[in-house]
């Protein structure tokens, strides 16, 4: 009678437990269908170049005359200031892909803006995998909510600039780590995230502190190190192969010296300028969002401070109780965002006061993560405490 009884019990909590993943799926499954519908139905709603745009998608256009001999009239005409421009400021994976869809798709604006839409959709995905890896099924979903309601995920993923594409080049690799353990493949998408935005590196140093920090012994350790050097500087090299054969060895690498030093001290004026953080006013940061950066109607990139608040300080937790407990897997999440926020901080301090919040886009998928991950944590420790 017993057994009867218990094989009945367990047959309800299996088919509970089956219709609550099912559940879980279909709550997924919203969220992605809604985040796109939303975003790729707007891709139209400037016709000409949004702010930044004309950088990034004139240079794409330069770049296919002037390398490749891509020979076109153009339906959207370049200005006059940017007649040349190829945008050596940053390497040249994001204008290769908006080459490739204004190739594919013509010269129109939702082409130049496909890269940065279907970033957005993946980080939002790959947001429920990295948050179910290290919090379990809900905590994935609301990761995934969190990222696909993050203003600054879908407002960068609506116009055509490179901070999204570099944003889902570092979730890959971070996924990558947390469900494959694999140096190499992390390092593809490390190096592919940097070929669109030197700052990568900034936040990618961090998750190398991870992987020394998470090696069994030295030498692995060391390995590692070699590893991510030699391949990111292998795919970097690679995607840049058509500029190095269009200026030469050497004028290429100066051009990468001057990018470099570019970076490292632009102090221009702009009244879109925003801070990482400011000692003598801590209220002036970009956790806070103190100063949206416009671009088009009513469309900002900015952040959501009920999330970047309390997401920083469940990243502080996460940190805290690897410190305490040695979670290692945790640790990625704080790595991911205190290594680059900091940085953005130090070289605001070093000089490099011309800076913008939505240079937080690759940043904030760890915040909207971190939360849920964070609550999850606390949850099973209370419930060990209580048992």
């Amino acid at each position: 009678m017993e057994t009867r009884l218990l094989r009945e019990y367990f047959k309800k909590f299996l088919s509970k437990a089956v219709e609550r993943e099912n559940l879980l799926k279909i709550m997924l499954l919203m969220i992605i269908v809604g985040f796109s519908w939303s975003l790729f139905t707007q891709l139209n709603r400037s016709q000409t170049y949004i702010v930044d745009e004309v950088h990034y998608v004139c240079a794409a256009k330069n770049l296919l005359t002037s390398v490749f001999g891509y020979n076109i009239t153009w339906n959207i005409k370049i200005p006059e200031s940017h007649v040349n421009y190829i945008n050596l400021e940053h390497p040249p994976l994001g204008k290769w892909l908006i080459a490739v869809c204004l190739m594919l798709l013509g010269d129109y604006p939702y082409s130049w803006r496909i890269p940065s839409a279907v970033s957005g959709v993946l980080t939002v995905l790959l947001a429920y995998f990295i948050g179910k890896k290290l919090g379990g099924e809900v905590a994935g979903i609301l990761s995934s909510l969190l990222v696909a309601c993050d203003p600054m995920i879908y407002s960068m993923s609506s116009v055509a600039m490179l901070d999204m594409v570099q944003t889902v080049m570092i979730v890959i690799a971070i996924a990558s780590l947390l469900y494959w353990d694999n140096v190499v493949v992390f390092s593809i998408f490390a190096g592919l995230s940097i070929s669109v935005k030197l700052s990568s590196a900034f936040i990618l140093y961090g998750i190398i502190l991870y992987l020394i920090v998470t090696a069994e012994t030295r030498i692995r350790a060391l390995i590692r190190i070699l590893t991510v050097i030699l391949v990111v500087s292998v795919v970097y090299l690679i995607v840049n192969v058509p500029l190095i054969i269009h200026f030469g060895p050497e004028e290429w690498f100066d051009l990468q010296m001057w990018m470099i030093k570019v970076h490292s001290s632009f102090k221009e004026s702009h009244p879109s300028l925003a801070v990482p953080f400011n000692f003598y006013n801590p209220l002036e940061n970009w956790l806070l969002n103190f100063k949206p950066f416009p671009l088009t109607g009513n469309l900002y990139a900015q952040v959501n401070p009920a999330i970047t608040i309390p997401g920083a300080l469940a990243l502080a937790y996460l940190l805290y109780d690897y410190l305490k407990n040695r979670r290692y897997n945790l640790l990625i999440l704080p790595a991911w965002f205190f290594s680059g926020y900091i940085l953005y901080i130090l070289l605001y301090i070093a000089g490099r006061t011309m800076q913008f919040i939505f240079y937080m886009t690759p940043l904030t998928p760890a915040l909207d993560i971190g939360l849920p991950v964070a609550l999850s944590l606390i949850e099973r420790t209370f419930l060990t405490r209580s048992n």
